[in-house]
């Protein structure tokens, strides 16, 4: 995609060279209403409740997920809110938010130091920060001065309401759009309607024509305009979605890079959207009931284009289409990791690198969460990322021979005279890579039947040999080894980690040109030269979701420690003063030069990962919720159907 490659796309791809929960809503609404009754002090309790009507209200109260006992909390932790930290990404957000508003508003991405907005099509923007950031604001207006968000999330809400379309003659990519909007929308219709946070929409100060009308729905409407538009991507023969969408004429387009090829990570990072979707249109259906069902005032997305009720069946297009994708990928990796692109015509992996970075990334990331989504009911999904791990642990993971930092290398084919291939390996890791180390933990707390809580000589924080399971085990440990190392990343001038490190090894020791002693370096550009694209740091959330997940399931206080250090490194370099934040070109360059644009992920997934690190364990549970790979949270649920992928 030519304006805003996708975050897994967002790095050049290499070429072959030659050898050089239940599903009711009173369980859903648990997560978040805690934050109610649980995370603030009572003058909070109060202001809040006061923007919720009477029903809703009384919604939140009873719908309690979790207790304060200590037997109803993860492991043997408690974890505390920090007032003090959590305010200060609560302003962090609002300065970056606020800025937008005065500059930008209304379009796709914000420039913070020019003080414009852009648009990624010339025909128009589709909503990219505003849709991208309205869960953020939800959750944030729970803070203690969370009020303040009260007129942003009416305006947000007014916008999309009255101005916004989807009908837009430009081309999109289609993996953005399902992980920024989709999930966006799909996230603020959980938090408004199935939880009942609606900051500002019931203000005495409110216009009539801006009150909340619970009827409307207007974020799942949207949701499912854009997934019928998305749905177009996915007619190829293989059933796998093209990379590109015009969302007007609702057709799918190739890539204009890689020959049209397909990412696996473009691919396989669908599945929780467009099954909660399922999800909740399906429950929308059941609460109707059968005697109402051909009536002309159901929600539009629940009637057909002859103004007939759905059924389950036609609802299920979505999830077909997420699960089709899974079986493709299952019959062509049966126990091998996927190379990073796949021909969307006949479905093969074709070859290319094979990396947990940009192109790839996401596709685990999912295998484990699109499990989780679904109570744990798709033994398929668990043993499909069990095979992946088995093979990152066997070909890619490697520990550098001094500090034995453990990294995960890239395998890169290469092709002799005679047409052979075989595989380097390289010692790079990217910034994206390290949402692993966050995955392995989840997945080794979350996914083998072990309960820490029941074993009495579990270590506080829990430790591998704490694990009965020898594969929980070896997670656990991967994955505070693999986060060690990523957070060691941040040992730069500006404290920020780069977008690209290379590790030591014993067989590579570095450019000559580097002369540092560390356990990784940046791969610098010829004097004289602009830094490198390596350098960057474009306000990436990966290592600080890592942490914050890290932290807790171990309620380790290093990891609010490493998490602060972050925030301070951000705060100092990347602030702009006039309102909002920008990347740097070259972490190890003091004073940073700024690149005049926030990502509209630092609103949905950094400062959101922050806020929750140092929120309390009440605050979005992580046995309660799914985040996706852009930090929209989705309740976990009983699934309707289920897909065999073997």
């Amino acid at each position: 995609m030519a304006d805003n490659p996708p975050k897994s796309t967002r790095k050049r791809a290499n070429k072959i060279t030659k050898k050089q929960p239940a599903k009711t809503s009173g369980s859903q609404a648990g997560p978040l209403a805690n934050v109610l009754l649980l995370v603030v002090s009572g003058a909070l309790v109060l202001v809040t409740l006061a923007l919720v009507p009477g029903p809703v209200q009384d919604k939140l109260l009873v719908a309690i997920g979790r207790g304060e006992k200590p037997q109803d909390l993860p492991f043997k932790t408690k974890i505390y809110l920090d007032k003090e930290k959590r305010k200060a990404v609560f302003q962090a957000f609002k300065h970056a938010w606020f800025g937008y508003e005065r500059d930008a508003y209304g379009s796709d991405e914000y420039h913070p130091i020019s003080k414009q907005g852009s648009n990624l099509t010339e025909a128009g923007g589709v909503g990219y920060t505003i849709i991208d950031t309205l869960d953020s604001i939800l959750i944030f207006s729970l803070s203690e001065d969370g009020a303040s968000l009260g007129q942003s999330y009416r305006r947000a809400r007014k916008w999309l309401k009255d101005q916004h379309t989807f009908d837009v003659d430009g081309t999109y990519n289609t993996f953005e759009l399902t992980i920024r909007l989709l999930g966006g929308l799909l996230s603020a219709h959980w938090a408004e309607h199935e939880v009942g946070i609606t900051p500002g929409l019931h203000m005495e100060n409110a216009n009539s024509e801006d009150d909340y009308d619970p009827a409307d729905m207007l974020y799942l409407s949207k949701a499912v305009d854009l997934a019928e538009r998305l749905g177009h991507a996915f007619n190829t023969r293989s059933g796998l979605p093209l990379s590109n969408i015009n969302l007007k004429t609702r057709k799918g387009i190739k890539s204009d890079v890689e020959g049209g090829l397909v990412s696996t990570a473009e691919v396989g990072t669908l599945q929780l959207e467009f099954r909660y979707l399922t999800h909740l249109l399906t429950n929308k259906l059941e609460q109707i009931p059968e005697a109402q069902r051909q009536k002309a005032n159901l929600p539009s997305f629940l009637m057909d284009e002859d103004s007939n009720v759905v059924t389950k069946e036609d609802l299920r297009t979505h999830w077909a289409r997420a699960d089709h994708i899974m079986t493709i990928t299952r019959q062509g990796t049966r126990g091998r990791l996927p190379t990073v692109f796949m021909n969307p015509e006949d479905g093969e992996f074709i070859i290319s690198p094979i990396r947990l970075g940009s192109r790839g990334d996401s596709y685990f990331e999912y295998l484990l969460k699109q499990y989780l989504q679904t109570s744990k009911t798709e033994p398929d999904l668990l043993r499909m990322w069990d095979e992946a791990i088995d093979q990152i642990s066997e070909t890619l993971v490697m520990r550098t021979p001094r500090k034995e930092h453990l990294f995960i290398a890239e395998l890169n084919p290469e092709q002799d005279d005679a047409g052979a291939i075989s595989w380097r390996r390289e010692p790079k890791q990217d910034h994206l890579a390290c949402f692993l180390a966050g995955s392995l933990l989840l997945s080794a707390a979350h996914t083998r039947g072990t309960n820490l809580r029941d074993i009495p000589s579990a270590s506080i924080p829990p430790k591998a040999s704490d694990f009965e399971n020898e594969r929980a085990a070896r997670d656990w440990k991967m994955g505070l080894d693999m986060l060690d190392a990523c957070y060691d990343t941040q040992r730069t001038k500006t404290g920020l980690a780069p977008e690209i490190v290379h590790f030591r090894t014993k067989t590579e020791p570095g450019w000559v040109t580097d002369k540092a002693e560390g356990e990784w370096y940046i791969r610098g550009a010829p004097v004289g030269q602009p830094p490198p694209l390596d350098a960057r740091y474009a306000l990436r959330p990966e290592i600080v979701e890592s942490i914050f997940i890290a932290y807790r399931l171990t309620a380790d206080p290093k990891y609010r420690r490493w998490g602060w250090s972050i925030f301070e490194s951000i705060e100092k370099h990347c602030k702009v003063p006039t309102g909002g934040y920008a990347g740097v070109y070259n972490v190890d360059e003091v004073p940073a030069r700024q690149d005049d644009k926030m990502e509209t992920f630092f609103l949905s997934e950094t400062l959101k990962y922050l806020y929750l690190l140092f929120s309390d364990e009440s605050v979005l549970p992580l046995d309660e919720v799914v985040f996706n790979t852009e930090a929209h949270p989705f309740p976990r649920f009983s699934p309707e159907w289920q897909t065999p992928f073997m």
